[in-house]
């Protein structure tokens, strides 16, 4: 009896077999309940850590993209030089940028030396493939002055082409280095002067050309109420005539300027239906001027 009982208490005391326990995942063993308070505490310090990794990985990386702006930012600011400090050195900057525009061996690269950047291709393709115009090939004798132009200087470069033409080409710092005005160089206007002289068009045409005032008002043989004025451009073998309505808007503006000097300007010209004199500078439509 004895030994039966110790038997029983024996197999009492063995330890009882872990049960299957199933859930969406698969199987595991069910734990004792220290094994899951430890479990739960592990799993506990295995989330904090991984809190703090992500909260020192953020400061971190927010630390490495501030250099990166400021970096970013000072490069721009360093982007936009400023120009040479002593004539020689203004003068020398925009003579190379002119010599460079002359010898470019496509108008795409001659696009880079130009101040005015729209539609400047089609407009140079436009002003020396479909019209036939002359680069200047050779720059002789050029000299350089300036000119403050409402808080801006212009560098106007005076100079005579291989051909003998007199030009005038003026420049402007703008980011790292100086480029050409060349609108205003060249007197782009709506139509060739060639066609405009000899084919007379109807309607009213904006134009560039520099224009001469003679020290006293010399009025037309035609009409008593229209001054004569000396145009000039490069595209002209010689200098030609036009006429301004006496106190008209463009006769006004025109007597600011100073006498006896090249005024370079954008105006617009036509020819008075009817007539077959000289065109009439209708508009100045240049607010303001560059001596030379």
């Amino acid at each position: 009896m004895a030994n039966r009982l110790r038997r029983k208490r024996r197999h009492s005391s063995s330890v009882t077999p872990r049960e299957f326990l199933w859930d969406a995942a698969g199987v595991r063993y069910a734990h004792s309940t220290k094994s899951q308070s430890n479990y739960t505490i592990i799993l506990a310090l295995m989330l904090s850590i991984s809190a703090i990794f992500a909260i020192v990985f953020a400061v971190v990386r927010k630390g490495k993209m501030q250099p990166l702006a400021d970096h970013s930012e000072m490069h721009l600011v360093s982007a936009i030089a400023m120009p040479p400090e002593s004539r020689e050195e203004k003068s020398q900057a925009a003579i190379n940028v002119l010599l460079g525009f002359v010898n470019d061996h496509s108008h795409q690269e001659r696009v880079y030396r130009i101040y005015e950047q729209a539609n400047v291709l089609e407009r140079l393709v436009e002003y020396y493939d479909n019209r036939e115009n002359i680069l200047p090939r050779r720059v002789m004798n050029p000299s350089v002055s300036a000119v403050n132009l409402r808080d801006r200087e212009l560098l106007l470069i005076s100079f005579t082409d291989q051909a003998g033409r007199q030009w005038s080409a003026p420049f402007e710092w703008k980011g790292d280095s100086y480029l050409m005005h060349w609108e205003a160089m060249v007197g782009f206007g709506e139509i060739s002067w060639e066609k405009f002289f000899q084919e007379r068009p109807e309607g009213h045409f904006v134009m560039r050309a520099n224009f001469f005032l003679p020290e006293s008002d010399t009025f037309s043989p035609l009409s008593s109420d229209r001054l004569v004025i000396l145009m000039r451009h490069p595209e002209l073998t010689q200098g030609v005539s036009v006429e301004v309505q006496v106190g008209s808007e463009a006769h006004q503006k025109l007597r600011k300027f100073p006498k006896n000097k090249d005024i370079p300007g954008v105006v617009d010209l036509c020819f008075p239906e009817g007539e077959i004199g000289m065109p009439l500078l209708s508009g100045w439509l240049q607010r303001d001027w560059i001596t030379r």
